[in-house]
């Protein structure tokens, strides 16, 4: 299984090669590749406004509903020391 965070990076694959976004939702559809994390880009949580970071959420997680029929189960946070923090929703 392959994991990818970023909608973002998810978008420039799209515009720039879509062919392999084609082969990437298939993937996703097969359970063989994971979009995780519904943030549009992966924030520093440290330096983050309220309405920036729900608006990160925001975004990613309607892009990953449009583009792969669903939103993420799992979600991360960088943590001020640079190190990852886990969530997952319910």
């Amino acid at each position: 299984m392959f994991v990818s965070s970023s909608a973002q990076h998810f978008a420039w694959v799209k515009r720039g090669d879509p062919a392999l976004f084609e082969r990437i939702r298939e993937r996703v559809a097969e359970g063989r590749f994971l979009p995780v994390g519904n943030m549009w880009v992966e924030s520093d949580v440290n330096m983050i406004s309220g309405e920036s970071m729900a608006r990160q959420l925001l975004y990613g997680t309607r892009f990953f509903e449009r583009e792969f029929g669903s939103r993420s189960e799992v979600g991360g946070f960088r943590t001020p020391s640079g190190t990852r923090g886990r969530s997952r929703s319910s």
